[in-house]
């Protein structure tokens, strides 16, 4: 992984770019916990209804890292 760091201080700027290159094992050696897998259910409801032919309007919803709540209305042509 390529990076650009930028530490700001009040004695100066001090930028670093390189690469990253450690693997999971070696990260894990630093005593950094690290999951072998990560499991993130997600449920969602979308709702939409139909005011004329090529207009109407919907509603949807997520739960699962966040909540996520939208809505809008929507145009055919």
């Amino acid at each position: 992984m390529d990076q650009t760091i930028a530490l700001q201080t009040p004695l100066g700027d001090f930028p670093f770019s390189g690469r990253y290159e450690q693997t999971i094992d070696e990260i894990r050696e630093l005593g950094l916990d690290v999951p072998s897998s990560i499991v993130s259910p997600t449920l969602g409801i979308e709702f939409h209804y139909r005011l004329a032919a090529g207009a109407g309007i919907f509603v949807n919803a997520l739960a699962g890292q966040g909540t996520v709540y939208s809505g809008g209305i929507f145009f055919a042509f």
